[in-house]
Protein backbone atom coordinates (compact mmCIF):
# COMPACT_ATOMS: atom_id res chain seq x y z
CA UNK A 1 0.00 0.00 0.00
CA UNK A 2 1.48 3.54 -0.80
CA UNK A 3 0.27 6.81 0.38
CA UNK A 4 0.54 10.28 -0.72
CA UNK A 5 3.37 10.57 1.85
CA UNK A 6 6.21 8.14 0.08
CA UNK A 7 6.18 9.97 -3.04
CA UNK A 8 7.55 13.78 -1.17
CA UNK A 9 10.20 14.82 0.97
CA UNK A 10 10.22 18.60 0.67
CA UNK A 11 9.16 20.31 4.02
CA UNK A 12 6.73 22.67 2.51
CA UNK A 13 5.11 19.91 0.94
CA UNK A 14 5.20 17.72 3.90
CA UNK A 15 3.64 20.69 6.11
CA UNK A 16 1.14 21.16 3.34
CA UNK A 17 -0.24 17.40 3.35
CA UNK A 18 -0.08 16.80 7.32
CA UNK A 19 -2.83 20.11 7.49
CA UNK A 20 -4.91 19.14 4.97
CA UNK A 21 -4.59 15.30 6.26
CA UNK A 22 -5.66 16.33 10.05
CA UNK A 23 -8.47 18.67 8.30
CA UNK A 24 -9.34 14.97 6.21
CA UNK A 25 -8.94 12.96 9.56
CA UNK A 26 -6.83 9.83 7.19
CA UNK A 27 -3.92 9.52 5.18
CA UNK A 28 -4.06 9.96 1.80
CA UNK A 29 -3.60 6.75 -0.68
CA UNK A 30 -1.91 6.32 -3.51
CA UNK A 31 -3.24 3.65 -6.30
CA UNK A 32 -1.92 3.22 -10.07
CA UNK A 33 -4.06 5.55 -12.52
CA UNK A 34 -5.96 3.27 -14.46
CA UNK A 35 -4.79 3.68 -18.55
CA UNK A 36 -7.84 4.87 -19.41
CA UNK A 37 -7.58 8.51 -17.83
CA UNK A 38 -3.67 8.39 -18.90
CA UNK A 39 -4.25 10.20 -22.35
CA UNK A 40 -5.08 13.73 -20.64
CA UNK A 41 -3.86 13.10 -17.33
CA UNK A 42 -0.03 12.77 -15.65
CA UNK A 43 -1.43 12.18 -12.39
CA UNK A 44 -4.58 13.87 -10.12
CA UNK A 45 -6.29 13.46 -6.65
CA UNK A 46 -10.01 11.75 -7.39
CA UNK A 47 -12.54 11.48 -4.46
CA UNK A 48 -14.76 8.44 -4.27
CA UNK A 49 -15.37 7.03 -0.40
CA UNK A 50 -11.89 8.92 0.14
CA UNK A 51 -9.47 11.44 -1.65
CA UNK A 52 -6.88 8.67 -3.37
CA UNK A 53 -3.90 10.03 -5.45
CA UNK A 54 -3.71 8.69 -8.50
CA UNK A 55 -0.47 8.41 -10.43
CA UNK A 56 1.57 6.72 -13.54
CA UNK A 57 4.57 4.46 -12.06
CA UNK A 58 6.84 4.96 -15.13
CA UNK A 59 6.31 9.53 -15.36
CA UNK A 60 8.54 10.95 -12.54
CA UNK A 61 6.63 14.13 -11.39
CA UNK A 62 8.09 17.33 -10.13
CA UNK A 63 7.64 18.63 -6.85
CA UNK A 64 5.30 21.16 -8.17
CA UNK A 65 2.98 18.50 -9.25
CA UNK A 66 2.29 16.70 -6.26
CA UNK A 67 1.97 20.83 -4.77
CA UNK A 68 -0.43 20.91 -7.40
CA UNK A 69 -2.68 18.10 -6.71
CA UNK A 70 -2.86 19.17 -3.02
CA UNK A 71 -4.16 22.49 -3.92
CA UNK A 72 -6.91 21.25 -5.15
CA UNK A 73 -7.39 19.50 -1.78
CA UNK A 74 -6.47 23.22 -0.21
CA UNK A 75 -9.80 24.47 -2.61
CA UNK A 76 -12.56 22.11 -2.02
CA UNK A 77 -11.53 22.29 2.22
CA UNK A 78 -12.50 26.11 1.52
CA UNK A 79 -15.59 25.33 0.09
CA UNK A 80 -14.65 25.05 -4.20
CA UNK A 81 -16.32 22.12 -5.71
CA UNK A 82 -14.71 18.97 -6.80
CA UNK A 83 -16.95 17.25 -9.45
CA UNK A 84 -18.13 13.71 -10.58
CA UNK A 85 -19.67 12.07 -13.28
CA UNK A 86 -23.33 11.31 -13.21
CA UNK A 87 -22.45 6.75 -13.59
CA UNK A 88 -25.10 7.34 -16.77
CA UNK A 89 -22.64 9.53 -18.71
CA UNK A 90 -19.88 6.58 -18.00
CA UNK A 91 -20.23 5.42 -22.10
CA UNK A 92 -18.79 8.81 -23.25
CA UNK A 93 -15.92 7.73 -23.07
CA UNK A 94 -13.49 10.05 -24.16
CA UNK A 95 -15.65 12.89 -24.75
CA UNK A 96 -15.66 12.33 -21.06
CA UNK A 97 -12.29 12.76 -20.53
CA UNK A 98 -12.39 16.05 -22.02
CA UNK A 99 -15.50 17.30 -20.12
CA UNK A 100 -13.07 16.13 -16.80
CA UNK A 101 -10.11 17.92 -18.01
CA UNK A 102 -12.81 21.45 -18.49
CA UNK A 103 -13.65 20.89 -14.90
CA UNK A 104 -10.48 20.99 -13.73
CA UNK A 105 -9.31 23.59 -15.66
CA UNK A 106 -11.85 26.22 -13.68
CA UNK A 107 -10.00 24.82 -11.04
CA UNK A 108 -6.65 25.51 -12.31
CA UNK A 109 -7.54 28.89 -12.56
CA UNK A 110 -6.86 29.32 -8.63
CA UNK A 111 -4.69 26.12 -8.03
CA UNK A 112 -1.55 27.27 -10.58
CA UNK A 113 -1.45 30.62 -9.08
CA UNK A 114 -1.63 29.06 -5.23
CA UNK A 115 1.22 26.86 -6.20
CA UNK A 116 3.03 29.35 -7.61
CA UNK A 117 2.25 31.16 -4.60
CA UNK A 118 3.47 28.75 -2.33
CA UNK A 119 6.79 28.64 -3.72
CA UNK A 120 6.86 25.72 -6.99
CA UNK A 121 7.05 26.75 -10.12
CA UNK A 122 5.17 24.66 -12.59
CA UNK A 123 6.33 25.39 -16.26
CA UNK A 124 9.05 22.65 -16.13
CA UNK A 125 6.43 20.46 -15.12
CA UNK A 126 4.06 20.99 -17.86
CA UNK A 127 5.26 19.74 -21.70
CA UNK A 128 3.51 22.78 -23.55
CA UNK A 129 6.17 22.05 -26.00
CA UNK A 130 4.86 18.41 -26.86
CA UNK A 131 1.56 20.13 -27.43
CA UNK A 132 3.15 22.48 -29.88
CA UNK A 133 4.47 20.01 -31.41
CA UNK A 134 1.34 17.83 -32.01
CA UNK A 135 -0.21 21.21 -33.60
CA UNK A 136 2.45 21.84 -35.71
CA UNK A 137 1.92 18.36 -36.96
CA UNK A 138 -1.61 17.78 -36.90
CA UNK A 139 -1.16 15.00 -35.28
CA UNK A 140 -4.39 14.59 -32.44
CA UNK A 141 -4.85 10.84 -30.31
CA UNK A 142 -5.67 8.73 -32.82
CA UNK A 143 -8.64 7.17 -30.12
CA UNK A 144 -10.54 10.57 -30.60
CA UNK A 145 -13.78 10.74 -32.36
CA UNK A 146 -13.61 12.75 -35.09
CA UNK A 147 -17.45 14.31 -34.28
CA UNK A 148 -15.71 15.37 -30.66
CA UNK A 149 -12.13 16.71 -32.40
CA UNK A 150 -13.18 20.03 -32.33
CA UNK A 151 -14.12 20.44 -28.68
CA UNK A 152 -10.50 18.18 -27.48
CA UNK A 153 -8.41 20.58 -29.73
CA UNK A 154 -10.15 24.04 -28.64
CA UNK A 155 -9.98 22.28 -24.99
CA UNK A 156 -6.18 21.47 -25.47
CA UNK A 157 -5.67 24.50 -26.58
CA UNK A 158 -7.62 26.61 -23.92
CA UNK A 159 -5.41 25.19 -21.22
CA UNK A 160 -2.27 25.32 -23.24
CA UNK A 161 -2.91 29.09 -23.25
CA UNK A 162 -3.53 29.45 -19.46
CA UNK A 163 -1.38 26.96 -18.09
CA UNK A 164 2.34 28.07 -16.29
CA UNK A 165 4.64 28.79 -19.90
CA UNK A 166 6.61 30.97 -20.58
CA UNK A 167 5.06 33.93 -22.76
CA UNK A 168 7.29 32.97 -25.80
CA UNK A 169 6.10 29.55 -25.71
CA UNK A 170 2.49 30.46 -25.64
CA UNK A 171 2.59 33.16 -28.61
CA UNK A 172 4.56 30.39 -30.48
CA UNK A 173 1.05 27.91 -29.48
CA UNK A 174 -0.74 31.06 -30.67
CA UNK A 175 0.70 31.42 -34.16
CA UNK A 176 1.05 27.70 -34.90
CA UNK A 177 -2.59 27.01 -33.90
CA UNK A 178 -3.85 30.24 -36.12
CA UNK A 179 -1.99 28.23 -39.13
CA UNK A 180 -2.89 24.54 -38.72
CA UNK A 181 -6.05 24.85 -36.54
CA UNK A 182 -7.87 28.14 -36.75
CA UNK A 183 -11.37 27.10 -35.99
CA UNK A 184 -9.97 25.53 -32.50
CA UNK A 185 -8.35 28.57 -32.08
CA UNK A 186 -11.63 30.50 -32.13
CA UNK A 187 -12.88 28.58 -29.74
CA UNK A 188 -10.34 28.44 -27.19
CA UNK A 189 -9.83 32.20 -27.42
CA UNK A 190 -14.18 32.03 -26.76
CA UNK A 191 -13.51 29.92 -23.78
CA UNK A 192 -10.46 31.92 -22.49
CA UNK A 193 -12.55 34.98 -23.03
CA UNK A 194 -15.97 33.34 -20.94
CA UNK A 195 -13.61 32.26 -18.25
CA UNK A 196 -12.35 35.78 -17.78
CA UNK A 197 -15.74 36.93 -17.08
CA UNK A 198 -16.08 35.34 -13.78
CA UNK A 199 -12.76 35.81 -12.72
CA UNK A 200 -12.02 36.10 -9.37
CA UNK A 201 -13.41 32.47 -8.98
CA UNK A 202 -15.51 31.98 -5.89
CA UNK A 203 -16.83 28.30 -5.28
CA UNK A 204 -20.34 29.36 -6.81
CA UNK A 205 -18.72 30.98 -9.98
CA UNK A 206 -16.58 28.42 -10.12
CA UNK A 207 -19.59 26.06 -10.99
CA UNK A 208 -21.34 29.01 -13.34
CA UNK A 209 -17.73 29.57 -15.25
CA UNK A 210 -18.13 25.70 -16.16
CA UNK A 211 -21.78 25.28 -17.14
CA UNK A 212 -20.35 28.36 -19.53
CA UNK A 213 -17.91 26.23 -20.91
CA UNK A 214 -20.63 23.55 -21.63
CA UNK A 215 -22.68 25.54 -23.52
CA UNK A 216 -19.64 26.43 -25.76
CA UNK A 217 -19.20 22.88 -26.57
CA UNK A 218 -22.83 21.92 -26.29
CA UNK A 219 -22.00 19.39 -24.22
CA UNK A 220 -24.66 17.03 -22.46
CA UNK A 221 -26.03 18.96 -19.57
CA UNK A 222 -25.75 17.90 -15.68
CA UNK A 223 -23.21 15.58 -17.40
CA UNK A 224 -21.20 16.29 -14.14
CA UNK A 225 -21.75 16.71 -10.31
CA UNK A 226 -20.40 18.68 -7.87
CA UNK A 227 -19.20 17.59 -4.43
CA UNK A 228 -18.69 19.99 -1.40
CA UNK A 229 -16.73 19.37 2.02
CA UNK A 230 -19.87 19.27 4.53
CA UNK A 231 -16.76 20.96 6.77
CA UNK A 232 -15.45 23.93 5.68
CA UNK A 233 -12.49 26.14 6.39
CA UNK A 234 -12.82 29.30 4.18
CA UNK A 235 -9.41 30.87 4.81
CA UNK A 236 -7.73 27.62 4.98
CA UNK A 237 -4.77 28.82 2.85
CA UNK A 238 -4.11 31.48 4.93
CA UNK A 239 -2.34 28.98 7.16
CA UNK A 240 -0.02 28.50 4.49
CA UNK A 241 0.84 32.36 3.55
CA UNK A 242 -0.94 31.89 0.28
Amino acid sequence: MKYFQDFIANEKLIFLLHEIENFLGYKIKAEIMPPEHRLFSRMSISKRDKWTLLYIPELQQGEATFCHELMHLVLWIEGYPAFSFDEKWTYLNTQREVIYMLSNLVLHINVWNMTYQYGFDEKADYKIADLIKSVQEDSPPACIDPGILLAVSSSFLAQGLLMPASSEEKQELRDIAAKKIPNSLQYADLMISTLHKFLPLTPELTINALQALFNILQAPKKIIKPIFSERVIPDFRVRFKI
